[in-house]
C-alpha cells in the first residue's frame, strides 16, 4: 500500500513538472526584447548565415510572437 501511495505521489509531481511553462523572451542582436512565448524550455541558437541569435520556446515552432 505504501508503494502504491509513493508511486502516485511521484507520478503527480512528474506531471506537474512537465506541465510547468516558462516565459521565453526573444531579443534582437542588441538584446532588445521584441516578443515572448511560453514553453517547457527556452531554446537559444545562432544562425550560421549572419550570426543572429535566436531565442524561442521548445514547445513551439521556431520564432516568437510579438
Amino acid at each position: 500500500m505504501r508503494l502504491l501511495a509513493t508511486l502516485l505521489l511521484l507520478s503527480s509531481c512528474a506531471v506537474r513538472i512537465c506541465l510547468a511553462t516558462v516565459k521565453c523572451y526573444c531579443t534582437d542582436d542588441h538584446c532588445v526584447p521584441y516578443g515572448a512565448c511560453d514553453g517547457a524550455v527556452c531554446l537559444v541558437g545562432i544562425l550560421r548565415e549572419n550570426n543572429q541569435v535566436i531565442r524561442t520556446c521548445g514547445s513551439r515552432p521556431l520564432g516568437c510572437h510579438r
